[in-house]
């Protein structure tokens, strides 16, 4: 409850900074992450492997309806590893 509340804060006062919605993007996967670690081994793994697991850029082109498999722009050295807590930061 305690992190919920500090998660919901963080985000509103993200937003009223105007952060992007990149950063609001990936701050919410950061949270569901966290979320998952919170469980036992076991049901945090399945948490883990249940995330949505695109990339800010991939989520974006789905929304704009953009679903050409062109990755050109993409960081190829990223494209294929699995989501991970600390590839947020490496964006």
């Amino acid at each position: 409850m305690k992190h919920s509340r500090f998660v919901v804060l963080s985000i509103l006062s993200l937003m009223i900074l105007g952060c992007s919605n990149k950063s609001l993007y990936e701050a919410i996967q950061e949270n569901r992450v966290n979320d998952c670690r919170n469980l036992s081994y076991q049901k945090e793994q399945q948490c883990l492997n249940s995330l949505n697991q695109k990339s800010y850029e991939e989520y974006q082109r789905e929304r704009n309806g953009d679903h050409t498999t062109d990755n050109s722009n993409l960081d190829q050295s990223s494209s294929n590893k699995p989501f991970s807590h600390n590839s947020i930061y490496n964006s």
